[in-house]
């Protein structure tokens, strides 16, 4: 076993305070509003001051708003710095809902020659990029759809009649409290084959159970259950093997051979799997395994109860919310090395703290950071290299 010595750094970034403004406009490393990064693009969250600003402007007679939340693109400029991507464009597409003609409106731009569908949380619609291809999961009306938002066209990806559960009957078959997900919740597999997703199917017709997962494969067409009950997805493995977990266990599942073993119990909530490592997040520890050599490291100076884990596209690192003292609101984010266990601090600046984070790359970060007392979020870009 290859000896490893384990270092802890805590290195302080300082976020310089922001000017106030429009979410875009000066070049900046840090501007007022939430951004995130998505399948290549960065783009506008409706942050906390825009959704007062709509909340407040509601007419207490018709109900209607006056204000309504615009979605905004920007890049990263050669100097590092926000800069708005005007090529943001707007696409309303048409489809068949159940024998009913319906639209939804999208906001894209075009990035590295693809068209990237940016989320939209006041659309009533869930999109997942399918990798190696143009295409998008629409997760929509309790049900799954293919995107094609070059050509306009939304169609259906799952089969209305499979292993017995056909869609027309299920769907308005009457169970108290329980309406049918024919499919919701979908993760594609990095390479563009497969994608699992969440349907009660078996509990409308049964009466009773908790739903399964299911999978699709996209060359073959074939969609087959292969895990009974909730789940919440932890990471891909190699080849076709996913991990999730079910309530405290983590579960490992050979999509393709359709099999699965528990290999892990009582595995916090916020447990992930960056292949081959297992993040494994306790009060006041963070374990890491390698999956292959079954080799643990344990870091525990200055870790508090840690959070939203993302590891980053390459596989090399992870980044976490943590909170030093869980008895307080100030948080900081680590970035764990995987491969040494080491981890690098940022902080906020005083008067401010940590909300939420997003990958831009594998060595940048997008933070959004909330100034104490206010609803104001501020979003900055963070180089992991010029951390020392």
């Amino acid at each position: 076993m290859r000896k490893r010595i384990i270092i802890f750094m805590s290195i302080v970034l300082v976020l310089t305070v922001a000017v106030t403004g429009a979410v875009f406009g000066a070049k900046t490393n840090k501007l007022l509003g939430s951004l995130k990064f998505w399948d290549g693009a960065i783009y506008s969250e409706q942050d906390q001051v825009s959704k007062k600003e709509i909340s407040d402007s509601i007419d207490p007679v018709t109900g209607k708003s006056s204000k309504e939340f615009k979605i905004k693109a920007a890049q990263l400029s050669k100097d590092g710095s926000i800069e708005d991507d005007n090529s943001r464009k707007e696409k309303t597409v048409q489809f068949n809902l159940d024998g009913k003609e319906a639209q939804l409106k999208f906001t894209y731009i075009t990035k590295s020659n693809k068209n990237v569908v940016l989320p939209s949380s006041g659309e009533g619609y869930q999109i997942t990029s399918i990798p190696n291809s143009e295409f998008y999961l629409l997760a929509y009306n309790s049900s799954l759809y293919q995107l094609d938002i070059a050509n306009a066209k939304i169609t259906k990806v799952l089969s209305d009649q499979v292993d017995g559960y056909e869609y027309a009957k299920l769907k308005d078959k009457d169970i108290d409290d329980l309406a049918l997900v024919w499919g919701y919740q979908a993760y594609c597999s990095p390479n563009g084959d497969y994608f699992i997703f969440y349907s009660n199917r078996n509990a409308v017709k049964n009466g009773f159970g908790n739903g399964q997962l299911w999978v699709k494969n996209l060359k073959t067409k074939q969609e087959y259950a292969v895990y009974d009950g909730g789940f919440e997805f932890a990471g891909w493995g190699e080849n076709n093997q996913l991990f999730i977990k079910d309530f405290d266990k983590l579960v490992e599942i050979n999509i393709e051979a359709n099999t699965h073993k528990v290999i892990q119990e009582k595995v916090d909530p916020d447990t992930i799997v960056v292949y081959p490592y297992l993040v494994l997040p306790e009060l006041g520890e963070i374990k890491i395994t390698d999956l292959q050599t079954n080799e643990t490291h344990s870091i525990a100076e200055g870790i508090g109860r840690v959070s939203w884990l993302l590891g980053n596209p390459s596989k090399t690192h992870v980044a976490m919310i943590n909170s030093p003292d869980p008895k307080l609101f100030d948080r900081n984010i680590l970035i764990v090395d995987l491969e040494d266990a080491t981890y690098k601090k940022i902080v906020p600046d005083e008067g401010y703290n940590i909300d939420i984070f997003s990958w831009v790359d594998s060595d940048t970060l997008l933070v959004v950071t909330i100034k104490k007392g206010t609803i104001e979020q501020y979003s900055s870009v963070v180089h992991i290299k010029d951390l020392e």
